[in-house]
């Protein structure tokens, strides 16, 4: 076996894809998360509310399974470096993930976000990261962010939520399979 030989196949699977066309605070995906797959990748694209509020938004998730509800705790460790030196937090017992945290800056709203997000070991393994990088797009400024989410819990993961503090108007939400050699 080559060294390319061995990577055919492998890839990011589309399972999913939500467009956000109408004011919503939620995103939800309980398609394709299964035995497939044990890690995921979702992008999130052009994402825009409805409000022009210069106080900023969050966007979070939740992950559960669709018989049980959802994980009430998470440790998470976010770094933020674009918010402001040693800006790092940490904290337990939160019941969502972050992914985004646009504050608002100067009066200026927010034009559009960006995120990648992997999920890692949700139906296997006792620990499960979440993993966010988003970029936003302020006045013609571009600000980067990183939150790293880590979850205890020996359930078998099936849905994914996404959660705005702002409605969301517009955005392209597609959730892959990440498939391994």
């Amino acid at each position: 076996m080559t060294r390319v030989s061995q990577f055919i196949g492998s890839g990011l699977i589309p399972l999913e894809t939500i467009e956000v066309t109408s004011s919503t605070s939620t995103v939800e995906f309980t398609n394709g998360i299964d035995d497939t797959f044990n890690n995921y990748k979702l992008i999130i694209t052009n994402v825009t509310t409805s409000s022009t509020s210069t106080a900023g938004f969050l966007i979070t998730c939740r992950i559960g399974n669709v018989g049980g509800g959802y994980i009430s705790s998470l440790v998470y460790d976010n770094d933020l470096p674009a918010i402001s030196a040693g800006a790092n937090v940490s904290a337990t017992n939160d019941p969502e993930a972050t992914l985004c945290q646009n504050i608002g800056r100067n009066g200026i709203s927010v034009e559009a976000t960006n995120i990648e997000v992997d999920f890692f070991n949700l139906r296997n393994s006792r620990s499960k990261s979440i993993i966010a990088r988003d970029n936003t797009n302020l006045a013609g400024q571009s600000y980067a962010y990183h939150f790293v989410n880590n979850v205890e819990t020996t359930e078998l993961i099936d849905r994914i939520q996404i959660i705005s503090s702002l409605s969301l108007v517009t955005g392209k939400f597609t959730l892959y399979g990440i498939k391994e050699p």
